[in-house]
């Protein structure tokens, strides 16, 4: 497996760190530790110095010390990740484009990176490296926050928060997870979260088209919750029983997200991402955009990857459902024909 660690040499790049020492990579896996200069950049603010560099010789000087700093680290990370090779790169040139290259030139299977959670105007007209990353990157990538990366060991349970919204991409984001090794003890909590059905009421004037709403909705759920729960027992399966608990939830999918991971006090969201292009995402967003910046933990977005189970677990669920569904369905009709004949009957003037 390949890694690449984006390090900026701020207190975000901290919490980068952090993630690639609370899992557990496959043996032969190679963790690329990488900074990234702009020609003529101020210094690279990290502990060694904060001077700025303004002339050629103080920038070579910056250089030095950059290149100081990643060695530092790949010392201290060999000894703490046997098994894997760490290896570094100091590049120049505009970060998120440099990053996103190299992720494509050297086939990484993950980036990780800190974040340093720029909001409002300033993210609107600047944008982040990390959030230009996430849209362009051929593969996942982990946003890390500092002081959310402490998770796992001391008998401390890791809660990891995992949206699904049935799509391949929520799929492949599971399968994904499915393939990671966090340390300590973990606790996934898979969610879908669906419209609801209030506002679906607001316009409706007939008792029988709202009766039918209602069991379109709630077996609806009742759908979304079998699917949960054949993920969750693949979760279980590798991690161990009682470590996936599955919800369906109503309400606006992003503020729900980040409601339940603050209530939570998650320590990470997994979350598929349907790869809007540029334009749609300036102008509608996207549910793993929004999650992504205002989240108060780490946040996992899983791109480029297919899914290969998405067909055979949806069919799976849709065979569970089915009893429970025709039980409902006679439940629902049964409740539509007593409401239809209680209406009283309609009368025309002048008939």
């Amino acid at each position: 497996m390949k890694i690449l660690v984006a390090l900026d040499g701020s207190v975000h790049c901290h919490a980068a760190l952090e993630a690639v020492l609370k899992r557990s990579w496959p043996e032969g896996s190679t963790v690329k530790l990488v900074t990234v200069r702009q020609p003529n950049e101020t210094a690279f603010n990290v502990l060694y110095s904060e001077r700025k560099a303004q002339t050629p010789e103080d920038q070579r000087n910056e250089l030095g010390l950059s290149q100081r700093f990643l060695l530092d680290l790949k010392a201290d990370l060999s000894w703490q990740l046997p098994g894997v090779e760490i290896v570094h790169e100091l590049l120049i040139g505009r970060a998120q484009e440099v990053l996103v290259k190299l992720a494509h030139e050297w086939s990484a299977d993950l980036i990780i990176m800190g974040c340093q959670d720029k909001k409002g105007l300033d993210l609107m007209l600047l944008g982040s490296v990390s959030q230009s990353v996430l849209n362009l990157a051929p593969c996942p990538v982990h946003i890390a926050r500092w002081g959310t990366e402490e998770f796992g060991g001391s008998g401390n349970v890791t809660n990891i928060l995992v949206p699904m919204d049935h799509s391949h991409h929520s799929s492949a984001a599971l399968e994904w997870l499915l393939e990671q090794n966090f340390a300590g003890p973990h606790k996934f909590t898979l969610i879908t979260v669906v419209k609801s059905i209030n506002s679906q009421f607001a316009n409706q004037h007939s008792t029988e088209r709202a009766s039918d709403l209602l069991c379109a909705w709630q077996t609806g759920k009742d759908a979304s919750l079998c699917r949960l729960k054949e993920w969750g027992a693949k979760l279980e399966d590798k991690f161990g029983k009682g470590t996936a608990s599955c919800h369906v939830i109503d309400g606006e999918p992003a503020t729900a997200i980040l409601s339940l991971a603050a209530n939570l006090n998650a320590q990470l969201i997994v979350m598929g991402s349907h790869g809007r292009g540029r334009l749609s995402r300036l102008f509608i967003g996207s549910v793993s955009q929004a999650v992504s910046i205002h989240a108060p933990c780490s946040v996992e977005i899983v791109r480029g990857r297919q899914s290969r189970l998405h067909g055979a677990i949806s069919l799976r669920a849709s065979r569970q459902h089915g009893s429970h569904r025709d039980s409902r369905f006679i439940t629902c009709a049964t409740s539509t024909a007593q409401v239809r004949q209680s209406r009283p009957p309609i009368t025309h003037a002048g008939l």
